[in-house]
Parts: structure tokens; sequence; C-alpha cells
């Protein structure tokens, strides 16, 4: 099969150059975004895309991602803050995938509601099923979407008593709607870097500077 990778910062898509590198990948561009492909031992093919920061940047990617190369499905993967029942430097999944800055409440609806279209993704269960039984160590939670770092108490407590979030990153959730719209198997998975408070920033850049592979072989450990 072939599984394609939305991948938001570029020291999280390195770890994938690597990789790629030892299973003689190539590497072009999809619609201007940089990509990455190989083909695992087992024979599945894997597409990587570096999307860029943020919703608009990461619906994009997708969405060219699955017209250009037609993947079997779609996972998302890297660092997010930890907004409750979860903690710094542990592995979640996401049970559900939602906007914590879309705000129609003006006209009466709930924080995160859109009108007349879904306003919460559900991951494709058999991908779901597959790492959580691969991964014991893999949290299933909500994932919060927006286009923020959050690195506020009040935020975080904004966050969890409109939509239980779990965790928060500025991409999961876009992707799920395009997905959901081509109706693309999706997941993601992802690592806490911090506790999205005011210590954020310093422990995100600390983590995020290590470029670690264990994302990816997750993936490979899955697929390969």
């Amino acid at each position: 099969m072939k599984i394609g990778l939305v991948i938001a910062d570029n020291l999280e898509f390195d770890p994938i150059v690597n990789i790629s590198k030892m299973y003689n990948g190539t590497s072009f561009t999809i619609c201007g975004d940089r990509a990455v492909k190989f083909e695992t031992f087992g024979g599945n093919v894997v597409v990587a895309v570096l999307c860029g920061v943020g919703k608009v940047n990461a619906a994009g990617a997708t969405a060219s991602l699955i017209c250009k190369e037609k993947p079997d499905c779609i996972i998302n993967f890297g660092l997010s803050g930890a907004i409750s029942g979860v903690y710094k430097d542990e592995l979640v999944i996401g049970t559900k995938f939602v906007e914590h800055d879309f705000d129609l409440t003006p006209l009466g609806y709930k924080p995160g509601e859109k009108s007349q279209v879904v306003s919460a993704y559900e991951p494709d269960k058999e991908l779901f099923e597959k790492f959580t039984k691969k991964f014991a160590s893999l949290n299933p939670c909500v994932f919060v979407t927006g286009d923020m770092f959050v690195s506020s108490n009040e935020k975080k407590e904004f966050i969890i008593k409109n939509f239980g979030g779990g965790c928060c990153d500025m991409e999961s959730a876009a992707i799920a709607s395009v997905c959901y719209k081509c109706e693309v198997p999706f997941l993601s998975f992802r690592k806490l870097s911090d506790d999205a408070d005011d210590t954020a920033k310093d422990a995100y850049r600390e983590l995020n500077d290590l470029k670690e592979d264990v994302l990816i072989k997750m993936v490979i450990s899955v697929f390969g």
C-alpha cells in the first residue's frame, strides 16, 4: 500500500529524509512542497510531504498529496503540547480532531462548532487499531488544533472546558478535514514536547532540536 505522511516542521521532516536515504528514496516537490518517496523492505511505499506549520498549509499539502500521489491512507505526526490527562514526553494518538480556534459563538454556535459541516473528525478505526496494538505506550486522547502556539494556563483551561482536549497542535484537525472529504483513512499520533504553559517555548525547542526519529520508525515498524 501507499502511505502518505504530512509533516509540519523542518526538524520533524529531517529524520524522514535520513530514513528515505537508507531505502534509496527520491526527493521531489508536490505543488511546491518538499517531499520524499521510498519503498520499505515490506514493499509498501511511503510518500512524505513537508507542509509547513498551520492549518492552511496542512490542508493544502494534504489535498495536493491526495490528488498527486493517491495514497491509501494519510498519517500525521510531530510534536504537541500537553493539555489535560497526558504529560510531557509521552506518546499520544488522536481519538477525535477538533479546531479550538474556530469561532461562530456570536451566531449562537458552540466553540469549534461549524455551520452545516462536520466539526469533529475521527481516526480510521483500522489504522488506530494497528498502532495501538503495536505500541502500548500510545495514550489515546482528543487532539485540538489551532493556528497558535499554546503557552498559557488560561488557554489550556479554555480548551479543557470546551473540548476536553488532551493535546494541542497546529495541523491535525485540518488534515483530518481534507481526508474526511476525500474519503482517505487518517490517523495522527504525536510526542508531547511541552506542557502548553509558560515553559512551553523552551521545552518545545529543546526537544525539536534533537530531530528524533522515533515517530517515523513507528510508521516503518507498522508498514515496513
